[in-house]
């Protein structure tokens, strides 16, 4: 199987040793006569150019963005010239496990998007993505993503099928980082593409150390984002599934926002949801 990794650097050059280190140990595990792996590297910081180190051991190819365009832009571009029919989109940060790929082999058979489980690595705590096995499942049904948040923590777990891709996330481009992810999995669980999991740890999220309250705000502002190009869709199904969204996100950021007494009064209107939050913490998030 051949697969196309595609990474996204921004001001990169200090994340690049670990990622050639990373990738030296993927792609001598699993590239064969049978097995192919081409390397994009996209650059969206044009003014810095990246600095490949010498103990780069697997041909790549290295795209400049024209323009700091962010990383929707970015990993369109990197789309834009693959050739194979498998696609991974890193960020600059993430870690593949040396014996992924060969996983992903094995376990994608014919689905469009496979996930797989992760670890959060935030100082000495390692953490599942996917705390329990339900929790992993439940992220190839369409509800969660739909009443509750983006069950994914990046694109750098998962496995695409490159022509399942809608051309709604190719042309409909997010100016805000952030959930062009989410968008990414919305669309295609509208198009009824094939989801599957594997239940191997394959990806470790490490903490960047970021403002999480800038970074919620800007995700709420792409996500927004992203349902403002489906309400204005000419499908009356791909409209209503936005409202079916947009208010979730309503809902999870004015209960966040509001004191006890207005998260009371909250819950009146958004009954529903609310519930559907509590038994999916509960029970599928296993918390």
């Amino acid at each position: 199987m051949n697969i196309s990794i595609i990474t996204s650097f921004y001001y990169g050059n200090k994340y690049i040793a670990q990622y050639v280190d990373m990738m030296n140990e993927v792609i001598h595990q699993y590239k064969s006569e049978e097995n192919n792996i081409e390397v994009i590297m996209v650059n969206d910081s044009p003014e810095q150019s990246l600095i490949i180190p010498e103990n780069c051991m697997f041909d790549h190819m290295i795209l400049n963005n024209s323009t700091n365009c962010g990383i929707h832009q970015s990993r369109v571009n990197g789309l834009k010239i693959t050739k194979y029919d498998y696609v991974i989109f890193l960020d600059q940060d993430d870690v593949l496990c040396k014996d992924t790929l060969t996983k992903y082999k094995l376990a994608v058979k014919d689905a469009d998007l496979l996930i797989g489980n992760g670890i959060y690595e935030v100082g000495e705590n390692n953490v599942k993505i996917f705390r329990t096995l339900r929790s992993l499942k439940y992220a190839t049904k369409k509800y969660g993503y739909y009443y509750v948040r983006n069950l994914i923590v990046s694109p750098g777990h998962c496995l695409i099928k490159k022509e399942a891709i809608p051309r709604e996330w190719i042309d409909n481009l997010l100016s805000t980082n952030g959930s062009d992810d989410y968008f990414l999995w919305i669309l295609l669980f509208f198009y009824r593409k094939k989801i599957a999991y594997i239940n191997e740890i394959t990806y470790i999220h490490k903490d960047t150390g970021c403002n999480l309250s800038v970074e919620e705000s800007n995700m709420i502002t792409s996500t927004l984002e992203f349902l403002e190009y489906m309400l204005k869709s000419s499908n009356p199904k791909m409209v209503k599934l936005a409202k079916t969204v947009k208010r979730t996100v309503e809902f999870k950021y004015n209960y966040k926002t509001a004191g006890l007494l207005g998260r009371a009064k909250i819950v009146i209107p958004y009954y529903k949801l609310f519930l559907y939050n509590c038994i999916y913490h509960v029970w599928y998030k296993g918390i």
